[in-house]
């Protein structure tokens, strides 16, 4: 991937499609964070949140779930003994606001947080409220660490 993005550099929005093409998986994001080496993750973070404004509401619906994944993996639950990488959560923080902004109905069933649009669909029986509380204490977790 490092040596891809040079090469497209033609437009921004070139280059955030062809990150998006290549991350266009849930289960390819979470591999390619998971497998690669330490230092090479942060730039895999850094360079989706940068181009996390360019995709579009399809390409956003599709990543949405893996950065939610990883966001529940770097901020734990409850205080452990080892440290808290706060760039890796402040890079799928804002990778998560751009993409949850263009898919807002997508953050119910993923974390909890209802987006009332004043549509009928609004007012279905689902409850995710433990997914609310859930994400809510690992953010304020995080918030106490930092």
């Amino acid at each position: 991937m490092e040596h891809r993005i040079p090469t497209a550099m033609m437009t921004e929005r070139k280059v955030a499609l062809d990150i998006v093409y290549i991350c266009s998986s849930e289960l390819v994001l979470l591999m390619l964070i998971l497998e690669i080496p330490e230092e090479r993750k942060l730039d895999l973070l850094k360079n989706l949140a940068e181009f996390s404004p360019y995709a579009t509401p399809q390409d956003s619906r599709q990543l949405l779930p893996a950065v939610v994944q990883l966001l529940k993996k770097y901020m734990p639950r409850r205080r452990t003994g080892e440290e808290m990488n706060f760039t890796y959560v402040e890079c799928l923080l804002y990778t998560f606001h751009h993409l949850a902004y263009k898919t807002p109905n997508a953050t119910n069933s993923l974390c909890g947080y209802k987006i009332v649009t004043g549509q009928p669909s609004d007012r279905l029986g689902e409850d995710f409220s433990d997914y609310y509380k859930d994400f809510m204490e690992r953010k304020n977790n995080f918030c106490l660490r930092s």
